[in-house]
Order: C-alpha cells, then structure tokens, then sequence
C-alpha cells in the first residue's frame, strides 16, 4: 500500500493526476493524507476544551477574566503548540509569570512522542508531492524523508513560458478577467483565480451570473443549518421572546413564508433589542395588522415545533433532536453532522461558549464542479493560465509576523525559526506561481472609498499591460430604473412615504442600496452574540434609566447607584448566555467605566446649563407633508428632551463623531436632528431652541480591549479624559434660538463663539419649516421618478452589504446638490454628481 501525503484541500487534483499518469480509472491500495491526518493518527492531540477545563482550575490567576473568551482560548491553546512543535521550554520564552504558571498546567502536544517514534520508523511506503506547506508541516516532511519517503517534485509543464505580466485597474477588475477569458478563447479547466483578499462572494457572484462553472479550495459561505443549531440552542438555554424571534426570523421551519418575512422586517430592529415589551408584538397600524394575522399560522408552527425541546433536559439531547429537526439531505447536513460527532465528548452547557463558536463559523463545502479553480495564495494552483487578484502592497505576498500572546519577542531567543527563515519559506511556496504559462496579477489603483491603493514592490518591475473588458453583460450598462406605474407600489403605501427619517438618510446616500434595503428587503443572515449592538442598547438603556431616576442629577450618581441600575441588563444578558458569564462580568466592569467617565463630563455640561432631561425615548408618528404632490408619514423615537422653561432642546446619542451644518440638511444627507425638533415642536407647543448630537464613547468588547506586554503583562485600556476628550464630547447640532440659558459662555456648543453662536449654526425656525417641506418633497417625487441609480456618495460604499450586487467600483462618487438655499431660493432635486 503507498501513502500519499498531499497539502490540504488538494486530494482532487492529485489524485486526477496519478489516474491520468497510469492510465486507470482507480487506485488500488492508495491512501491519501494530510500532515495534520498524519499526525492525528500517531498521537492524541488535545482538543480546546481540555484546555478550558485546565484554566478553569486557577480562577485566581489574573487571566481568570478572559477564559470564556474564545479569543483568548485560541492564543494560548495556539501558544502552547508552538513550545511544544519546536520542543521550546518555558524557561526560554519571554512571557510574565502568570501566564507561564498558566502555561505549565496546560495539556501539552505530545510531539516529542511523534518525532521519537518517527526517527526509528520506515517511512519508505510515503510518497510525498511537492506543494505549499506550513513551515511546521516542512519539518514533519524533512523528517519523513531521512526516513525512506520519497518526494514527488511538481512538474512544470515544457510548453509553460512562465510569461507574467501586470494589470493596473480601476476598481477590483474581476469582471475584467473573466471577459478576458472569454476573449482569449482560454479553457477553464486551465485557469485558477487566486484570491490575495476576501473577494470570494463578488467573485462566485459574477461567475453564476457569466455561466462558468468553479470549483474552489476555499470556503467563507457559513453553514447555515449550524447558525440555525446555535440558534435553537440559545432559545433552550434561555426561551425568552428576544431569542424566540431570532428563530422565526431565521424562518428555520418555514419557507417561502412572505407574511411572517415581511411582518418581522418592519418590527425586528426593535424587537431584537434586548429591552423591547412582549406588548410590542402588536402593531397598530390595520394593514400590518392584516400581516400578522397571516403571520400567526407560521408563529403556531414554530411554536410547535419549539414545544418538545422545552421538556429535555440533558444538553446533549436536545442537540440530537435539533439536529433531527432541521437536517435535510444537503451536504450542509453531512458538515454539521461530522462537526457534532467530532465534539460529542465535550458537548455539555459548560462547553457550549466553544461549541457554538464552531457552529457559526462553520463552513459549507461547495460542490465539485469542472472549471474554474478558486485558491488562495498559499494553496496554490498548477494550471497554466493564473490570475491574482488584488496584489497590493497590503495583500501580496501577504506574509504576517506573530503578534497577540504569541509574539516575535515571545520566541526571541529560543529554537523557533526566525522571521527571516519563515519569509523565506512563505516564498518557496510561492513557487508554482513561476511555473504557470502565464501569470497575470492584478492590482486595483483605487479602494471602494477611493482611496489610492499601493502596488506590491515585489512587482514594481513588471510590464504593466491593459486587458480593458470587451462588455459583455456589463453592468454599467444596466438601467436602475423603476417605470412611473411600479414606482409608487414599490416605494409608496397607497401614495403614502411611510418611512423613518433614517432610512431617507440612506436613500439619498445610495438609491439603489435603499431600494434593495427597504423594497426588495435583502438581507444577510444573522450571527448572534454580545456584539457591538447589544452593548449599545444597553448603554442607552442605562442612560435613560439614570435620567428617569435623579433627573438632571444623573451625572452625581454613585458608583453604586449607577450599578444598581446597569445590574437588571446584564444579568438578562447572563440569562441569554449563561456559558458566558464571565465575559459578560468583563463587559459589565468596562461599560461601568465607560459610562463613569462621561458621566464625569455630563456634570459639567449639566451644571452649565437651565434645561432639564424629562422625556426619553419619545415616540411619534406624524404626517409630516400632506400635499397634493406629496405625501409623507414619518415615525421614530427621539432619545432625548430637554426643557427650560417654555423652551425644549433635543440631544440624540451617537457613538460615534457625528457633525452637521446647513449643507448638510440642504443636500438631504442629514435630516434626522431637525426633522425631531420640528415635530416635536409641532407636537408640544413649545419653543425649540435647537437639536444636537452628544458622542458617547462606548467601549469595543473584545480581547485587544486589553494591551498584554511582557513588560506590563495584562492591562486594561482606560480612557482618558484629555483636551481631545472633551473636544469631542460636545454638544454638536444647529440652534434656532439663541436662547441664553443654553450654554452659558458656550464651553459646551462646539464651533460656536465667546459671546453668541455663529451664525453659521442658527436657523430662523420658518425658514427651516420652509426648507424641509421642500427637501422632503423632492425626495418624495424623486422616489416618484422610480430612481434607483447605483450613484452613491463618498463613504456610503464603505459599510454597505450590497456592494457584490451593485459591482460599483469606488471612485467616481456623487456630490449631492443642494435641495434648499438657506439664502433664500431653494433648488430642484438632481441626483447627478
């Protein structure tokens, strides 16, 4: 029997190449591994959740904090295999102590037993092809060799020119490659995309829509049965309504289910909110009404399909029976089967913080087709024609030092192999890119944001040569155009705009992502966890909780006070991830902290002026315009009001900077502030003297929220309360009254003057009623038009999800013109840039 060793993801092709050499349509008495199959088969090696359960044991150790985090699980089980790989010693490394005592009772990677064994072995029944391996694996197969194995060198074929060229391109030049493929006539089963970057979603997408099979070595397409088994089992742990509609959005039992998808649309956002009232699930409005009552039948089969996993008791069963309730007979199945299986010994409440790590990240093999190859640049490729997208100084020849727990000065004067020796290796496995007939890379001059991108030096000597697309099915060729008939049923409620002023933000920032947004209502689907969303909510919901008890007085509350408010949050969230307690007692320690520090602020900035917080989180719906020509209806929540007198100002919490000027409000691009003082003003009778943004800093929840030095060790990242702090904790907005007990001397209004506030950043209040009847019109009629035109501004390209639909290249941006002359004419909408 011969043992074929071979790099991962490359069975396939190596073994088409043995058939094809002998002749025969089967092997006999052939098996083909990986290193790490190899290695699996000669020694156990020790899984995460033994080291969890080692850590577990020291609570006292300053890390203590960090052992549910499965970032930090990662680093130090990685950090052990290194020491053990290169037989280092702990005595060697450059760590502090507690994370070297932490070290030394950890499971170790038994190695050492491997190479004994593999030095009095015979190993003469290996044959190992030549191929890009880790700088670990190369030593296994070094060992291999002085042993009796044999090497089979990848050959290079006589006709190969080795021919490499340079593209410089506007945009990501995707397309380009493959209209040139279509032009040059070249078989697909002769050409490889190799992919420096993440592109692989863009690149499927325009490879469906061209018709061209692919075949791929890489994966970033989540299975989305093993998201739905974390899903399932985040409501076992914890059944409460919040988890309950992830399930139903998720429409894991029901599909094609248009009523509860479009019912569960418009209300999620806010029903996902950890704090939103059962009561909520009832919607006033009759023809959404009409939606949920087609809906209930869905919730019903949910509800009964949920109703036997509330009565297990044992972890380990009810992943059984959701695994029963949700396979089906696609590989995603046969994945997540495999995955279960491979951690049953370790399935358990304690584990599942590791376990559902591995669900959500869990990868879906693409079937095997003839064609296209898609790889990465270490995988490699040995087909002729070779195309490398986006090789910037940034991704190619994408080499990375070590950093985090494990870093170079970690191993600075012990037995691993230096930057040098690994930079060295990483390009001889660069090797097969030489041995192509020819290799083209591709390098993009400019970023979605337009920012200019920097060639890679190692291709600064390369002939530089334009491979222009011939236009096939281009898609700036495409109309984005709605017809005057379909217009109004896609974006209109019988002639009504019913929308939040958010969301009219986001069209005039794109057309065309809006339109597929809010009409078509595409959206990805969900992973959950404490994320950055989460820890908003609850930073907002103990803001408002806080004003509601001591009023102006908020900012003087005790330590112990504002814990007891932020308690009944988090220990909801304990119950939602009660596998993650001690990440969520980190979250509550640095959101304490957080809030502490503006708090400090906000005592200030309160004492500085008459006005009082007495309503949050106000709600309206209002009909904004009611004209023959336009008609729009507006709904949201303002988060703050504030009163002095017969006189009201609105605050809304940001977390991040946020600006605004007349320019702003005339383009469209900023309607949010003034739309609420406007309304409420309308709505109260009161006098408003202007609406400003308030940046609350809240603080990233991740693993690097902590600098580890050898020097320092573990270190909590404080934030400081410096002149660049306070700068951009200020109130920023635009007034429409000088009011004077606003701001006395105007040390918390940003950009204003000593004495009064520029006229720059104050608006008469008709003039400013005058200008959004004309803006919101034109917005009105411009959705009437059926414009959706992929035209967006500069930055709208930056966080959107649907830029592998729309394929815009960056660059050429829109510069929205003015709707509104605050000099006293306003303008006709035009979305021409």
């Amino acid at each position: 029997m011969t043992n074929y060793l071979i790099p991962s993801g490359s069975k396939d092709f190596h073994l088409n190449k043995l058939l094809q050499e002998s002749g025969q349509n089967y092997l006999v008495g052939a098996t083909f591994k990986t290193i790490k199959q190899l290695l699996d088969e000669s020694v156990s090696l020790p899984t995460i959740y033994e080291f969890y359960d080692s850590l577990i044991n020291y609570p006292a150790n300053k890390f203590a904090p960090l052992y549910n985090d499965i970032g930090f699980l990662k680093e130090i089980f990685s950090l052990r295999e290194y020491l053990d790989q290169y037989q280092i010693s702990l005595d060697d490394i450059n760590v502090d102590e507690d994370l070297r005592f932490l070290l030394s009772k950890l499971p170790n990677f038994p190695y050492a037993d491997f190479y004994s064994r593999a030095n009095n072995s015979d190993f003469s029944n290996y044959q190992i092809f030549e191929g890009s391996y880790s700088f670990f694996e190369q030593r296994i197969i070094n060992l291999l060799l002085k042993n009796g194995a044999k090497l089979i060198p990848a050959s290079k074929n006589k006709e190969h020119s080795s021919f490499k060229t340079l593209v410089k391109n506007e945009g990501e030049g995707i397309e380009a490659v493959l209209q040139y493929i279509i032009k040059n006539d070249l078989k697909l089963e002769d050409v490889a995309i190799i992919l420096c970057d993440d592109k692989q979603k863009l690149l499927t997408s325009l490879l469906n829509n061209y018709q061209m099979p692919f075949s791929s070595k890489i994966s970033d397409k989540h299975n989305q049965l093993a998201i739905a088994m974390a899903c399932l089992l985040d409501f076992y742990l914890e059944p409460n309504l919040n988890n309950y509609l992830r399930i139903a959005k998720q429409q894991i039992f029901i599909t094609n289910n248009d009523a509860l998808n479009t019912y569960l649309q418009r209300h999620f956002d806010r029903q996902d909110s950890l704090f939103a009232p059962f009561n909520r699930f009832q919607d006033e409005d009759k023809y959404y009404q009409y939606l949920e009552n087609k809906a209930e039948n869905a919730r019903k089969i949910i509800s009964d399909k949920l109703a036997p996993l509330l009565t297990i008791k044992d972890f380990k069963e009810a992943v059984v029976y959701i695994f029963d309730l949700i396979k089906n007979n696609e590989r995603e199945t046969l994945e997540l089967k495999s995955l279960i299986e491979k951690n049953a010994p370790y399935l358990s409440k304690e584990h599942y913080f590791i376990f559902k790590d591995l669900l959500v990240r869990l990868l879906s093999k693409d079937k095997i087709n003839n064609g296209i190859e898609i790889t990465s640049l270490l995988k490699g490729s040995n087909r002729p024609y070779l195309f490398v997208l986006n090789a910037s100084q940034e991704h190619f020849p994408h080499f990375k030092t070590l950093s985090g727990l494990a870093n170079e000065e970690t191993f600075a004067n012990t037995t691993f192999p230096t930057i040098k020796e690994r930079y060295e290796h990483h390009f001889k496995n660069l090797e097969y890119l030489d041995n192509s007939k020819q290799t083209i890379y591709l390098c993009p001059t400019t970023s979605y944001s337009g920012k200019a991108i920097e060639l890679s030096s190692s291709l600064e000597n390369l002939k530089d040569i334009d491979i222009k697309p011939i236009c096939i099915q281009s898609s700036t060729n495409n109309k984005h155009h709605l017809s005057h008939k379909l217009a109004p049923l896609a974006f209109f409620d019988e002639g009504v705009l019913k929308s939040s002023i958010s969301a009219l933000e986001k069209y005039m920032q794109c057309h065309y992502a809006y339109f597929l947004n809010y009409v078509l209502k595409l959206y990805e689907p969900r992973t959950f966890d404490i994320d950055a969303a989460t820890i908003g909510t609850i930073v907002h919901a103990i803001f408002e909780d806080s004003i509601n008890k001591y009023q102006k007085k908020y900012p003087y509350m005790s330590d112990e006070e504002l814990a007891t408010v932020a308690s009944p949050y988090f220990k909801r969230l304990e119950k939602l991830y009660p596998n993650d307690l001690k990440e969520i007692e980190l979250c509550q320690d640095k959101v304490l902290k957080a809030i502490r520090i503006e708090f400090d602020y906000l005592q200030k900035l309160e004492d500085n002026t008459d006005f009082k917080p007495l309503d949050l989180e106000y709600e309206f719906n209002v009909d904004f315009i009611n004209k023959p020509d336009a008609k729009v209806f507006l709904r949201g929540f303002i988060d703050r009001i504030d009163y002095a007198e017969d006189y009201f100002r609105i605050i809304d919490y940001k977390t991040s900077i946020h600006t605004l000027s007349k320019a702003d409000i005339a383009s469209g691009l900023k309607l949010q502030l003034m739309t609420y003082l406007l309304v409420f003003a309308n709505l109260s009778g009161r006098k408003p003297v202007g609406a400003y943004y308030l940046n609350v800093n809240i603080p990233r929840f991740k693993f690097d929220d902590y600098n580890y030095s050898i020097k320092n060790g573990l270190e909590d990242v404080e934030n400081d309360m410096d002149s660049s702090f306070n700068k951009k904790h200020k109130l920023i907005g635009l007034s429409v009254n000088d009011y004077v007990g606003l701001d006395y001397g105007y040390k918390y209004l940003l950009n204003r003057g000593n004495k009064q506030i520029s006229k720059d950043y104050i608006l008469e209040e008709n003039e400013l009623k005058e200008a959004f009847e004309t803006i919101y019109t034109s917005i009105y009629q411009e959705m009437a038009s059926g414009d959706i035109a992929i035209n967006p501004i500069e930055g709208a390209c930056k966080y959107c999800n649907y830029r592998n639909i729309c394929h815009f290249k960056g660059g050429n941006f829109a510069k929205r013109e003015e709707l509104y002359d605050f000099g006293g004419n306003s303008k006709e909408a035009s979305d021409e840039s």
